[in-house]
């Protein structure tokens, strides 16, 4: 993984990453992170204390090619990766066409669209009205897009909590802008809570470990009546699940905030946490200020006493945000990654209640040529037969030993017909190509006299075309069709 933190920069890019890099872990990968030696620069001790290795790149500055030239050296070290991770603005398409030989894919982190790459896999988790058209004509047409805070990388506490249930009533406040707060919002903030003179909340204010400005925030705090500063936090998600209402920036952590269901009034303290920032506040999805150039004190007391008086328009914001962001992103794309840790086996009667529940699902069921419900003894009888069928093939797809959907061969002489489905859960992880990948390998080796497949997928469901598209199938009237000798 290559990427940078230090003061100037924040440190989204690495708690990205470092989110990313743990679920890899999870799922039996090794990691070795890589980046410049920067002032201030975080990211060894950040990378050491998870466990991580670190290469630490030479000098405060490079160009794209010397830069190049220093990761190359860094990947060549030691066994050929299947994975090079960028996250990084100042790199593009001439730094990813050197490094492409020493790799076997390459993943780039972006937000801007703002210039080429040369990449296997791109993500850009940010929230955006038309966000297939940005990458376009930016990256290769056979590159996978993982886009929208559905793929937001978020640490593995965000993942699987029970997240709270608010009523709207204004008690306790988080204020957080990063673990820098380069543009001084926190003491702007401060300013505005003494505006806004509500006397009977509760505030905690975070101070990252790279603040500038950390003496006086404390300083302030202890002026101010039930408001404390806290630094080292370890567990953020309980911060933000015993708060009403949070005060922070546009990147990482506002996606954190969605996953707990927290109401928020922001910042764009960089460029470009603005455009998703102000697309969040346009769909009502928070209350944003603007850029850190243009926020005051009042702005920030005027949307306080707003909310204060406003409970509806909060639980609003809390059930629109938890809808955005379940915390499963970074699963998401580990799951992408790693499409070559999925396999195939035989169903078996153990699978039966997971393929009901999995097939019944609406998110599954409006992909379906025949959306109906089922009924549970209707399903137990189909797939009791269907295990006994000698011209079908059910099989369970699974990723890391884990199931997580369907594949079934319908077999007839020369012509199989094939159906797959999801576990809603991991749907837009790129498995279902993956899966398809192997299914013809799998059916080519036990059915020998097989010699063309045949699927029929709804118009409206891009992401099965798109899947099967990359497995190799093409349209042909009103199915899709893979033929090989």
């Amino acid at each position: 993984m290559r990427v940078d933190c230090s003061p100037s920069i924040g440190m989204g890019h690495a708690t990205r990453c470092l989110a990313l890099a743990q679920q890899l872990r999870a799922q039996g990968a090794t990691i070795e992170f890589s980046g410049r030696e920067l002032p201030g620069s975080l990211l060894p001790d950040i990378c050491t204390a998870h466990g991580f290795a670190t290469h630490c790149l030479p000098g405060a500055t490079a160009d794209w090619q010397a830069d190049a030239a220093q990761t190359l050296a860094v990947a060549s070290a030691g066994e050929k990766p299947d994975w090079i991770v960028v996250d990084h603005y100042g790199l593009d398409v001439r730094w990813e066409t050197l490094l492409r030989p020493r790799c076997s894919a390459i993943l780039v982190i972006d937000d801007l669209a703002d210039r080429d790459h040369d990449c296997d896999l791109l993500l850009d988790q940010n929230f955006h009205d038309v966000a297939t058209e940005r990458y376009r004509d930016r990256v290769p047409s056979d590159c996978r897009m993982l886009l929208g805070p559905r793929y937001a990388l978020l640490r593995t506490p965000f993942s699987g909590l029970a997240r709270p249930t608010r009523d709207g009533m204004l008690r306790r406040m988080l204020v957080s802008y990063g673990g820098t707060d380069p543009t001084g919002e926190t003491l702007k903030a401060l300013h505005g809570l003494r505006l806004a003179a509500l006397p009977d909340l509760a505030v905690n204010v975070v101070v990252g470990p790279g603040n500038p400005r950390a003496a006086e925030i404390r300083k302030q705090c202890a002026s101010m009546p039930g408001t404390q500063a806290i630094s080292a936090v370890d567990d953020m998600s309980s911060l933000m699940a015993n708060s009403d209402i949070a005060l922070g920036a546009g990147g990482v952590t506002m996606w954190e905030r969605c996953a707990m269901g927290l109401p928020s009034i922001v910042t764009a303290i960089v460029d470009n946490q603005e455009p998703s920032s102000h697309a969040m506040g346009e769909a009502g999805l928070c209350i944003y200020l603007g850029t850190a150039a243009i926020v005051t004190p009042q702005a920030i007391a005027d949307a306080l006493r707003g909310l204060a008086a406003a409970p509806a328009l909060l639980r609003h914001l809390s059930t629109m945000t938890r809808r955005l962001v379940d915390g499963e992103g970074a699963r998401r794309v580990a799951d992408s990654m790693l499409g070559a840790g999925v396999s195939l086996r035989p169903a078996g009667p153990q699978d039966c209640d997971r393929v009901f529940a999995w097939r019944n699902h609406p998110s599954v069921r409006l992909s379906m040529i025949d959306p109906t419900e089922l009924d549970l003894p209707r399903h137990k009888a189909w797939f009791a037969a269907a295990l006994q069928d000698q011209a079908r093939d059910l099989l369970i797809i699974e990723n890391a030993g884990k199931p997580v959907g369907v594949l079934r061969f319908d077999n007839q002489g020369e012509t199989a017909r094939v159906s797959v489905f999801l576990d809603p859960a991991v749907i837009g992880g790129g498995l279902g190509t993956a899966a398809l990948e192997k299914g013809i390998a799998w059916l080519r080796e036990r059915r020998t006299g097989v010699c063309r497949i045949e699927a029929e997928v709804l118009t409206r469901n891009q992401a099965s075309l798109m899947a099967f598209a990359k497995a190799g199938f093409t349209p042909s009237r009103q199915i899709l069709i893979k033929a090989f000798a």
